[in-house]
């Protein structure tokens, strides 16, 4: 391919939907037919150049100056998925969004709660105590009675330990890292320079319009809301070509099911275990290269 290739690589709630319809849009950005292709997760210590075709799949055959998919599972599979990318696609250039993890971590825990993945009875205290016992060794997926994901979301928020991995592989001039902060409060700064570093133009964002893409809401009827995901689910290639679309259907959506949903409760005890599990981590972060930035300071602030 001798277009530029563009890779969203994390992390989950942290704006990668949003980043990733932004440019959907752009005369010079393809994008991938499935937002999450996933493809670097998925037996990456196996993957070989032969399987480059099968990745190619996931864009449609054009002249674009840059391809783009968007993976934020990419970060928390570092250790090989860093591997897999550099080996089949040395010049990509990779994107990480970062949040304040713990902020992340409730937000993640409502979304997949109103994605129905996670069991409505289930307590953020319960949930964060089966993801601590989980990371020991102490219990298996099975034992939980949820997905291994869903258990990963804690090590996912452990940013210094994944974006390592990438810097590792990758030069310096590869990797941009953001703080999510900036994106919610300027996002046009952000994706000017997101442009930069992509090698496109920056001028199709004077004027644009943002808004917040996958933004987590509840639900006021099930069946109905079941019925939502599947639509959006099998409609996925259709609403990246059309974003718009997609936005107006959703505004719709929300009027006639919507919900509010309240930020999880989380005791003392949670909230003490959740910044001794990520301080060492964060305050390491700040050494990367085109890290100084990340607002580490103020995150932890928030909770101590």
């Amino acid at each position: 391919m001798s277009s530029k290739h563009l890779i969203i690589g994390g992390t989950e709630k942290a704006g990668t939907t949003s980043v990733f319809g932004y440019l959907s849009g752009h005369p010079e950005v393809r994008c991938s037919k499935k937002k999450e292709t996933d493809f670097f997760r998925q037996q990456a210590q196996e993957l070989t150049t032969a399987d480059l075709t099968h990745y190619w799949s996931f864009f449609d055959d054009d002249n674009s100056r840059c391809t783009l998919e968007a993976s934020p599972g990419y970060l928390v599979d570092s250790h090989y998925s860093a591997k897999a990318i550099k080996t089949l696609l040395p010049t990509a250039r990779l994107i990480f969004i970062l949040r304040d993890p713990i902020s992340r971590l409730l937000s993640s825990f409502s979304f997949h709660k109103t994605r129905l993945l996670l069991p409505e009875a289930l307590l953020f205290d319960d949930y964060i105590s089966q993801c601590l016992a989980y990371e020991r060794g102490e219990l298996s997926p099975q034992q939980a009675v949820i997905g291994e994901w869903f258990l990963r979301v804690l090590n996912a928020g452990s940013y210094y330990a994944h974006l390592s991995d990438y810097y590792q592989h990758f030069p310096e001039q590869q990797l941009r890292v953001y703080a999510f902060d900036q994106l919610n409060k300027d996002p046009l700064s952000v994706m000017v320079d997101v442009c930069q570093f992509a090698d496109i133009s920056a001028s199709y964002f004077d004027g644009f319009e943002f808004y917040r893409a996958n933004a987590t809401f509840g639900a006021r009827t099930k069946w109905l809301h079941r019925l939502a995901l599947w639509v959006n689910s099998s409609l996925e290639s259709f609403f990246i070509t059309f974003p718009s679309v997609k936005q107006t259907l959703l505004a719709l959506y929300k009027n006639v099911n919507g919900a509010t949903v309240s930020t999880p409760m989380m005791s003392a005890e949670t909230k003490q275990a959740l910044v001794a599990y990520y301080k060492p981590d964060l305050l390491q972060l700040l050494t990367l290269p085109g890290c100084e930035k990340i607002p580490v300071q103020a995150w932890l602030a928030k909770y101590e």
